[in-house]
């Protein structure tokens, strides 16, 4: 079974309907749902990509289905408002590309924000997120619930991980090209900081030294 278009009312049926080869959302405010089998969706223009051999665009809005393994993919030229993996499963979210700034916002246990310089994608029931540090300044903000987060390499050349104990694992790419990277605990939240088996530079705001 393909992928299926939903719409808000303002979208004309005969442009929200999906098709064997093409699916196209129109004005107002456009979900695609998922197929049920397990899927990658490569999102490579506005609202606009494939799945399931099927090209889509115009829509706002990606729905895994429950149950299945979703993997979605935003390339360099993508962006989409939002992605959801679905109930249950295991469901990833890559971000990719070369940017000045990328700010990944840890919202709950399986949600959160990936900001690309000015363009955001919010996700929800992902498992592990992907982010690209090519383009050198990387910022993740830790979750109300998050404790503890551990720094640490990956099996993978050129990758670093960025575990809390709360909220989606980040996978660092291209982590040579890594100039900056802060990591903010939540405001109010009283966390552990650790590193293991990764080469960081630690700056210290304090003058102290302390």
């Amino acid at each position: 079974m393909g992928p299926a278009a939903t719409r808000s009312p303002s979208t004309p049926p005969s442009r929200a309907r999906a098709r064997r080869s093409r699916s196209t959302g129109g004005a107002g405010s456009d979900t695609l749902n998922g197929p049920s089998s397990d899927s990658t969706w490569t999102v490579d223009g506005v609202g606009s990509g494939t799945v399931g051999g099927v090209h889509f665009g115009g829509f706002e809005h990606l729905v895994g289905a429950a149950g299945n393994k979703d993997d979605f993919i935003v390339t360099q030229t993508g962006s989409v408002g939002s992605v959801n993996g679905g109930a249950g499963g295991y469901d990833t979210v890559a971000a990719l590309g070369t940017f000045a700034s990328v700010v990944s916002t840890i919202t709950g246990s399986d949600s959160g924000t990936i900001q690309r310089d000015a363009d955001t994608l919010i996700y929800s029931g992902m498992e592990p997120t992907t982010l690209s540090g090519g383009g050198g300044v990387l910022t993740v903000n830790l979750g109300p619930a998050t404790t503890s987060v551990t720094i640490h390499d990956d099996p993978t050349a050129n990758q670093f991980l960025v575990t809390p104990n709360d909220g989606e694992e980040q996978t660092i790419t291209s982590a040579g090209s890594v100039t900056s990277l802060t990591i903010n605990a939540h405001s109010g939240v009283t966390t552990t900081f650790i590193l293991h088996a990764v080469r960081l530079g630690v700056h210290r705001d304090d003058p102290s030294g302390r």
